[in-house]
């Protein structure tokens, strides 16, 4: 088993990342236990509790203002060798290419996380990313 987690940046969008990035890890089979908000200060904590239904995500995290000083405090935030999947706040779906002009949508992400992660360790690499745009 992979253990894995979401770490999801955000600021000032509680009603963006309630409608997007979660309900897609949701759809996704991404258990709400591994995806963690990373706030800004404790207004922005506040505003997410009352705002984001807790049963979208296990933790709000109080972290640091901007986001590369944000990106900074999830990578010490989690225990060394934890793997962790960074997604921008407002992911609607993720799509993969089916041949060379067409995609499909990535309809199991926890699948998808776990066989990035073996494909990783295979590779002896640390680091993947998506493309954030649609362009085949």
């Amino acid at each position: 088993m992979v253990d894995y987690v979401v770490a999801i940046p955000t600021y000032n969008r509680a009603d963006i990342v309630a409608k997007k990035s979660l309900q897609t890890l949701k759809d996704g089979n991404v258990n709400k236990n591994k995806i963690y908000l990373f706030v800004a200060n404790k207004e922005e904590e506040k505003k997410y509790k009352q705002e984001v239904p807790k049963e979208l995500y296990h933790k709000i995290v109080v972290g640091k203002l901007g986001i590369t000083n944000q990106r900074k405090f999830i990578s010490k935030y989690f225990p060394v060798g934890k793997y962790i999947v960074s997604m921008d706040d407002d992911v609607e779906e993720l799509l993969k290419m089916k041949n060379e002009k067409t995609f499909e949508k990535v309809r199991d992400l926890n699948k998808f996380f776990i066989e990035a992660y073996h494909l990783l360790k295979k590779e002896g690499l640390y680091i993947w990313g998506i493309y954030p745009v649609r362009n085949p």
